[in-house]
């Protein structure tokens, strides 16, 4: 017999042609190609897989600038306000930015809970559940922070 890709001849028994090293006529009934359902998992290459951040640690983080924003409010006015409280004065000042702490709380608050319901839904790697979740305990400290706030100033106007 002659091979059909090089046209040397080989014996009538040859499965692979001598010269080229493709397959001959006998060759091909003797191996029989693999079909793609019965292939085994690891003889496939692995598509990659690009990683993406869960969206429930993007909220957290932007959670966590919101939390940065109202601590440095709170910090910088609990000062002025600690000080007028000493005096006996209370402003509109005070209470307008105790107000707006409270609501930048309250914010916080959500996002962090809604970043932790997004990460637990998205079944993120354990990994990625530890900065939400150590976002919510920050949060629930800051509204509690806000709450005693409110009670002294209250107390305090009364």
């Amino acid at each position: 017999m002659f091979c059909k890709f090089c046209g040397k001849e080989f014996d009538d028994d040859a499965v692979i042609c001598p010269g080229c090293g493709k397959l001959t006529d006998k060759g091909c009934q003797v191996v029989k190609p693999v079909s793609a359902a019965s292939a085994s998992p690891a003889v496939q290459p692995k598509a990659q897989k690009k990683e993406k951040v869960p969206r429930g640690s993007v909220i957290a983080f932007v959670a966590f600038a919101v939390y940065i924003l109202g601590e440095t409010i709170n910090t910088t006015v609990s000062t002025s306000i600690n000080r007028n409280m000493l005096l006996g004065v209370v402003t509109i000042n005070e209470s307008f930015i105790a107000i707006m702490s409270g609501i930048l709380s309250v914010i916080c608050l959500g996002m962090a809970i809604t970043s932790v319901a997004l990460v637990f839904a998205e079944r993120a790697a354990a990994i990625r559940r530890v900065f939400p979740l150590c976002m919510l305990l920050i949060s629930v400290a800051y509204f509690i922070e806000f709450i005693c706030l409110a009670v002294s100033l209250s107390a305090f106007a009364i």
